[in-house]
C-alpha cells in the first residue's frame, strides 16, 4: 500500500479510506462490507428519545478510607495509602476490602455531582475469579516448580541505620514456596488457606523463573517488590517493607525507578524490571481481557551492564565519586578462565585466560598470561580493569589461590564506591568452562546468527548497507588467544541474557590488554603511589589521577587520561610526540605559539564545555538503547564540533602529529552529521516523540500507513460530531477532554434524561453529564489499537536507523570521539605544565640516567604550600656512577614521601605530562616497581610479613637494568636479626648480580648496620648513602646529640636529601609528637641507652678477640701483609 503524504482525508478521498479502515478491522474470512456498520448514519438512532425512568434507588453511605499515597492507587485498588498500611501492618493488609466491580451508576439529579471515571491502570490485577493457571498446557508440581527458589533461605538482615527487619517473617520466600499446595480448581494456596491472587501467583512464577534476581514489577503506576526482595529493597533503599495480602511488598514511584535500580546495583545485586507487555486498549480486545496483565522481565542490570543513562552534564566536572554514575571509573565486567601448568607449592604456574568489557563505551579488551603462585598478574590486571562483575567457573574448576584472589576482589568495594563500602564487586559462577572446541563452535554460532539476521534485515529493505561479514569479525576472533577464547565464550552468553551481545560485533572494539611500547604498572604501584585513589580514604582526590585529569572538562577524556596514566610509554617517538602535543598547548595557553596555533588552542576549552558523554551515547546507540532525545543530543553536540574546525583550519604540518590528527579527525564526519540531523525533526526528538520523528513520511511507510488510518478514524469522529451537533441543535458542540478522558459529548444536567439509553454516561458535574455515543465508543477502540500500533512501528524504524547508522559509520563516529577525548585529555595535561616549577623532561635513549632537581612530590606539593624541593643524580653519569642509594634518617622525616616523589615523577615523564621539577632527565625505563607500607591480607591467608617478602620476591623476578625499584623498610614485619638478614640478601642480591639485571634501586631502611655496603663506608656495591637532614636543638643549647630526649631536645626535621648515613631515627621523639605519656618516654629512652651501651660493649669485647687472634698469628710466624689488620678487622666485624 502506497503511503498516502497527508494524514488528513480529503472529501474526495473519503470513501476510499472508509473502505480501507473497514478492510482493516474486518474479521478475517468477513467479506468486505463486514464492519460497514461503523460507518452508518447515527441519524435514525438518535432521533430515539430515551423514554423516562424511574427514579434511582438512594445509593448506599460510602465508608471513608485513607487517602492514597501521592505515588498513586495501591495495587489492590483499595487506597489505602502506603504509609497508612505501613501503620496498620497485617490487619490492614487482610481488612475486607471492596468490590472491584463497578457500581451502578444512578442518574444524577440536576443538583447532584457523580463522577465514575474507569481505571486506567493496573489496579484490578488480583480482581476475579478466574482461575491463574489457565491456559497452561501442563500443569507442573509446585515442589518441583519453585525447587530452587525455596532453597534460598530468607534473609535476616538489618539495615544501614540500624533499624532490624523483621527476623521471623512468618511467611518468607523460602518457607513459603516450600509449603506450596494447590485446591481442586487448581489454585496455589497460601499457608493460611486462601488462595494467592492471580498477580501474586504471577509473580511466583516469575521468580521461580529468575532466581537470584531482585524483581521490581511495573503495578500500574507503580513498580513493587515482593517477599525477600521486599526486605532487600527495604533495607538497601530504606522504604517502608509491609505486609500486603499474602506477600511482603515495598513500593517505589515509577519516575524514580532508575534512582532506586542504581542503588540496588551498587550494593552488589543483580536487578530484573518486570513490565507489563501490554496495554490495556489491546488486553481488551485480546482473549486475555479477564486475567491480569501479561508481564516479562523486560530490562536485567548489574554495575557491569547499566547503560540506561547518557551523562548530559558537565561530565568530569560533576562529582568524581558517584558510584554507578561515575563517568571515569572503568567498571568493567570480567569473564576469567585457568587451566593449570603443573607444579604445585611455590613453583605453582597456571595460564590464566580473560575478556574485559566496558559495556558503557563498547570496549573489549582480551589477555593471556602465564602467573606465579600468589597470583600477582592476575592482581595487577584486576587493578587496573577495576571490575564492577567478575564472572568465574566454580571454586572447584579453579585453583585454590586463583579462587582466593577473586574471592578477595569480590569482597572489596570498587574504584567507584570511593571506599565508601557502599558500591561492591559482584561475583557471579557460571557452569564449568568450555573446551577450547566447544567455546570455538560457540563464539562462529553467535557470529554466524548475527550475520543470519542482519541478511534478513537487508532482505526486508530495511538496511541499505550490506550486512555484518562474519568472516571478517572472525578473523580477528579466531586469533584471540586460546583461553581469551575461552572467556569470549562466557562474557557472550553472559551478555545475551542482557541483550547487550552486539558489543562483539564490531572488530574495532577489542583491543590486547598489553603492549610492547607501554609499562603495566602492577597493582602495589597503583595503591603505593597512589595512582587512581588516595590510600587514606580510598577517594580519587588526593591521587595522581585527581591532579592530572583536573583540567578534563568531558568524562571520555578523562577515561582516556586515566589509560594513559596507568600505562605509559616506553617508546621513545610516541613519548617524544605526545609531549610536544602538551608542550604545544600550554604554549598555546599562554600565548607563546604563533597565530595560528592560537587560533586553534583558544576554541578548545569554549569547544569542550557542557558536552555530554559521547562515547557512551555511541555505545547506547550500538545497543538500541538510545532515545531519540539522545540521538538529537549526540548529533547535536557533534554538529556543533564539527563546525569548529575547517579543514583549512588545520595546518598540513604541525610540531605535533598527535595534535594534528586530533584536529583534523573533527571535520571529517560534518556531512554525516547534517545528513543526519536532516532525517530528523529536532523538536520531535527532544519531546521523544518516535512518531513524528523522521521528516520523510516515505523512509517507514508503515509508520505513515498508522497515521493513516489513524487519521481515517479521526475523520470519522468529526463527522459524528457533525451528526451530533444536528441532532443536540448545538452548533458550536466540541469534544470535551477531562481527565484524560478524550472524546466526550458534554449535555446539561437539564436535557440528561432525554438522552438515548444506548449512550454511555462518563461522569457528571452540577451543569453538565458527559457521554460517549456507541459509535465514539467503538471508534475510540479502533483509534486506541492503531496508536499502539503506530507506537510499535515508530519504535521498529527507530531501531532500524540507528541500527543502519551504527552498521555504516560507527568507525567514523568512534575515530571523532577518540580526537575529542585526545584533545580533551592533552589539554588537561597542558593546564597543569603550566603550573609553577613544572617543567619538560628531556629523555636519553639507554643507560640508566635519574637527574631531577629541585624535584617536588606533585601532589603533597598541591595540598601544601610549603614542600621543600629537592635533587638527585644517579647512574653512569653521576659523579659516583652509584646505581642506588641506601635512604636512611629518622621516623616522619620525608623518605618515604621522597622516594614516592620519584616514581610519581617517571611515571608522570613516559605519561607525556610535564613533571613538577625545575629541571629532569630521564631513561626511559620498563617497569616501576614498588614494595612499601605494611599490612596483612588476612583474606588471602598471608600475614604482614608474608606480603613483603612475596611481593619482593615477584619484584627481584622481575626487574631489569632498565627498570626503577623503590623498597621500603623491608624486614619490619619480623624479628630485628631475621628482617635485617633478609634486607641486606635482598640488597647485595639486587645490586651485585649480572649487569644486565640490576635495577635502579632505592632502599629505604631503619637498620643502619646496611650502611656497610655504600660507597662512603668502602662498600663493595654502586650504592650512595643518604640521609633527610634534620636539626637537634638541645635544651641547654649544647651542640652533639642528647644522650635522652625527655630534657626537652626539640628535633626539626629539614625533609632535605644529604649525603651520609643517619646516626639515628628519633623514634622515641615521635611517640613524644603523637602524646605517648612522658613516663613512658622517659622509660624508653633510658631502656634505650641501656641497649645502646650493651651493644657498644659487645662490640668492644669482640674487637679484643679479634687481634688477640691477629696477634697470635704473627707469633706463630705467620706474614701479615700490610693493611690486612684492617681486613681483618672489618671481615671478622
Amino acid at each position: 500500500m502506497a503511503p498516502s503524504s497527508s494524514s488528513s482525508s480529503s472529501a474526495n478521498g473519503g470513501a476510499k479510506k472508509n473502505g480501507l479502515i473497514s478492510s482493516y478491522f474486518a474479521p478475517k474470512g468477513a467479506p468486505p462490507d463486514a464492519s460497514a456498520s461503523s460507518s452508518k448514519s447515527v441519524a435514525s438512532a438518535l432521533q430515539k428519545k430515551r423514554p423516562p425512568s424511574p427514579s434511582p434507588p438512594p445509593a448506599p453511605a460510602r465508608s471513608k478510607l485513607p487517602k492514597t499515597s501521592v505515588e498513586g492507587k495501591d495495587g489492590d485498588g483499595s487506597g489505602v495509602s502506603r504509609m497508612d498500611r505501613w501503620k496498620l501492618g497485617s490487619a490492614a493488609a487482610t481488612a475486607p476490602r471492596p468490590s472491584a466491580a463497578r457500581r451502578p451508576v444512578a442518574r444524577a439529579e440536576p443538583e447532584a455531582i457523580d463522577v465514575d471515571i474507569e481505571s486506567g491502570g493496573d489496579d484490578d490485577d488480583d480482581a476475579g475469579s478466574v482461575s491463574p493457571m489457565s491456559g497452561v498446557e501442563e500443569e507442573i508440581p509446585a515442589a518441583s516448580r519453585f525447587e530452587r527458589f525455596a532453597a534460598t533461605p530468607a534473609p535476616t538482615r538489618s539495615s544501614s541505620k540500624g533499624k532490624e527487619v523483621d527476623k521471623d517473617v512468618a511467611n518468607n520466600d523460602s518457607t513459603m514456596l516450600a509449603m506450596l499446595k494447590r485446591n481442586r480448581k487448581g489454585q496455589l494456596i497460601a499457608p493460611d488457606g486462601t488462595p494467592y491472587t492471580p498477580l501474586e501467583t504471577q509473580y511466583l512464577e516469575l521468580r521461580r523463573q529468575h532466581p537470584g534476581v531482585v524483581l521490581c514489577v511495573e503495578v500500574g503506576y507503580k513498580f513493587k517488590f515482593y517477599g525477600d526482595d521486599a526486605h532487600i529493597a527495604s533495607r538497601e533503599l530504606n522504604i517502608a517493607c509491609f505486609k500486603d495480602k499474602h506477600l511482603w511488598s515495598a513500593i517505589i514511584p515509577t519516575h524514580r525507578l532508575h534512582y532506586h535500580v542504581k542503588r540496588l546495583l551498587a550494593a552488589g545485586h543483580k536487578v530484573g524490571v518486570i513490565r507489563q507487555t501490554e496495554t490495556r486498549a489491546l488486553k481488551a480486545a485480546s482473549a486475555n481481557a479477564s486475567k491480569p496483565f501479561a508481564r516479562d522481565l523486560t530490562e536485567l542490570y548489574t554495575a557491569s551492564t547499566w547503560v540506561d543513562s547518557l551523562d548530559t552534564g558537565t561530565g568530569a566536572q560533576g562529582d568524581p565519586e558517584e558510584t554507578i554514575g561515575n563517568p571515569s571509573a572503568t567498571r568493567s565486567l570480567v569473564s576469567i578462565v585457568e587451566r593449570r601448568e603443573g607444579a604445585s607449592g611455590p613453583d605453582e604456574r597456571v595460564s590464566i585466560g580473560l575478556i574485559a568489557i566496558q559495556v558503557s563505551t563498547g570496549i573489549v579488551t582480551y589477555d593471556q598470561f602465564t602467573d606465579g603462585n600468589m597470583r600477582p598478574d592476575l592482581e595487577t590486571r584486576l587493578a587496573h580493569l577495576q571490575p564492577a562483575e567478575i564472572i568465574a567457573p566454580p571454586s572447584e574448576s579453579l585453583s585454590k589461590q586463583t579462587d582466593k584472589l577473586i574471592k578477595y576482589i569480590a569482597g572489596q568495594t570498587s574504584s567507584g564506591s570511593a571506599g565508601n563500602g557502599i558500591d561492591r564487586v559482584r561475583l557471579e559462577r557460571i557452569d564449568a568452562s568450555p573446551s577450547f572446541n566447544e567455546a570455538l563452535s560457540a563464539v562462529g554460532d553467535f557470529y554466524a546468527k548475527q550475520g543470519m539476521e542482519k541478511e534478513e534485515a537487508k532482505t526486508m529493505g530495511n538496511l541499505t548497507e550490506k550486512p555484518m561479514d562474519p568472516e571478517k569479525i572472525l578473523s580477528v576472533v579466531v586469533h584471540l588467544p586460546q583461553l581469551a577464547l575461552v572467556a569470549l565464550a562466557g562474557a557472550i552468553k553472559h551478555l545475551e541474557t542482557f541483550g547487550l551481545a552486539s558489543i562483539f560485533r564490531l572488530a574495532t572494539n577489542f583491543a590486547s590488554f598489553g603492549s610492547r611500547n607501554e609499562i603495566l604498572l602492577s597493582g602495589n604501584t597503583l595503591s603505593n603511589l597512589e595512582i587512581f585513589r588516595n590510600n587514606t580514604d580510598g577517594r580519587e582526590k588526593g591521587s595522581l589521577l585527581w591532579l592530572l585529569a583536573s583540567g578534563c572538562k568531558t568524562s571520555l577524556g578523562r577515561r582516556l587520561l586515566k589509560r594513559w596514566l596507568g600505562r605509559p610509554l616506553t617508546n621513545i617517538e610516541a613519548l617524544s610526540q605526545r609531549s610536544e602535543a602538551v608542550g604545544v598547548l600550554a604554549e598555546g595557553t599562554t600565548g607563546k605559539s604563533d597565530s595560528q596555533t592560537l587560533h586553534l588552542v583558544a576554541k578548545i576549552p569554549s569547544m569542550l564545555q557542557n558536552l555530554p558523554d559521547l562515547e557512551r551515547g555511541l555505545a547506547r546507540l550500538s545497543y538500541d538503547r538510545a532515545t531519540p532525545t539522545e540521538l538529537a543530543t549526540i548529533f547535536l553536540s557533534l554538529n556543533r564540533l564539527t563546525h569548529e574546525y575547517g579543514a583549512d583550519d588545520v595546518p598540513e604540518e604541525m610540531r605535533s602529529k598527535v595534535l594534528q590528527d586530533a584536529f583534523a579527525s573533527l571535520p571529517k564526519g560534518r556531512q554525516l552529521v547534517e545528513e543526519t540531523l536532516s532525517a530528523i525533526s529536532i523538536s520531535e526528538a527532544r519531546k521523544n516523540d518516535k512518531r513524528n520523528l523522521f521528516t520523510d513520511p516515505d523512509r517507514y511507510p508503515a509508520v505513515q500507513d498508522a497515521k493513516d488510518l489513524i487519521a481515517v478514524v479521526d475523520s470519522e469522529l468529526d463527522e459524528h460530531l457533525s451528526e451530533l451537533r444536528k441532532f443536540l441543535r448545538n452548533p458550536r458542540l466540541k469534544y470535551a477532554t477531562v481527565a484524560q478522558e478524550e472524546y466526550l459529548i458534554e449535555v446539561r444536567t437539564t436535557l440528561a434524561k432525554e438522552m438515548p439509553e444506548s449512550w454511555q454516561r462518563i461522569n457528571s458535574t452540577k451543569a453538565y453529564v458527559r457521554y460517549r455515543t456507541p459509535t465514539i465508543v467503538d471508534l475510540m477502540k479502533k483509534r486506541n489499537q492503531l496508536q499502539e500500533t503506530l507506537d510499535k512501528e515508530a519504535d521498529r524504524a527507530f531501531a532500524l536507523f540507528t541500527s543502519e547508522l551504527c552498521e555504516k559509520h560507527y568507525s567514523l563516529l568512534r575515530s571523532m570521539i577518540v580526537g575529542l577525548a585526545t584533545l580533551d585529555a592533552l589539554a588537561s595535561l597542558a593546564t597543569v605544565a603550566t603550573l609553577p616549577g613544572y617543567s619538560r623532561p628531556a629523555f636519553v635513549e639507554g643507560g640508566d640516567c635519574l637527574e631531577l632537581e629541585g624535584f617536588r612530590h606533585p601532589m603533597t606539593e598541591t595540598l601544601q604550600d610549603d614542600y621543600v624541593p629537592n635533587d638527585i643524580t644517579l647512574g653512569e653519569d653521576s659523579s659516583d656512577g652509584a646505581r642506588g642509594v641506601l635512604l636512611t634518617g629518622s621516623n616522619m622525616g620525608g623518605k618515604s614521601s621522597t622516594v614516592r616523589a620519584i616514581a610519581l615523577i617517571v611515571v608522570m615523564a613516559q605519561l607525556g605530562s610535564f613533571v613538577p621539577a625545575t629541571s629532569a632527565k630521564l631513561s626511559l625505563r620498563d617497569a616501576v616497581l614498588t614494595r612499601m607500607g605494611a599490612s596483612d591480607e588476612l583474606a588471602k591467608g598471608r600475614s604482614t610479613f608474608m606480603v613483603e617478602v612475596q611481593e619482593t620476591c615477584d619484584i627481584m623476578a622481575v626487574a631489569t637494568r632498565r627498570s626503577l625499584v623503590i623498597l621500603d623498610e623491608l624486614g619490619r614485619g619480623t624479628s630485628t636479626h631475621d628482617g635485617t638478614a633478609i634486607a641486606e640478601a635482598v640488597l647485595v642480591h639486587l645490586l651485585s648480580r649480572e649487569p644486565e639485571r640490576q635495577p635502579t634501586l632505592f632502599f629505604v631502611t631503619h637498620f643502619a648496620n646496611l650502611g656497610k655496603w655504600t660507597f662512603d663506608q668502602g662498600g663493595e656495591l654502586a650504592l650512595r648513602g643518604m640521609h633527610m637532614a634534620y636539626l637537634e636543638n638541645h635544651a641547654e643549647g649544647e651542640e652533639g646529640f642528647s644522650a635522652t630526649e625527655e630534657d626537652g631536645d626539640e628535633i626539626t626535621f629539614l625533609y632535605k636529601l644529604k649525603s651520609g648515613l643517619a646516626r639515628k631515627s628519633f623514634g622515641i621523639h615521635c611517640a613524644r609528637l603523637a602524646g605517648l605519656p612522658k613516663a613512658l618516654t622517659v622509660k624508653a629512652s633510658e631502656m634505650a641507652d641501656d641497649m645502646e651501651a650493651g651493644v657498644k660493649e659487645k662490640r668492644n669485647k669482640g674487637e679484643k678477640r679479634r687481634l688477640v687472634r691477629v696477634w697470635k698469628r704473627l707469633m706463630e710466624g705467620e706474614s701479615i701483609e700490610e693493611g690486612e689488620v684492617d681486613r681483618v678487622l672489618k671481615r671478622e666485624e
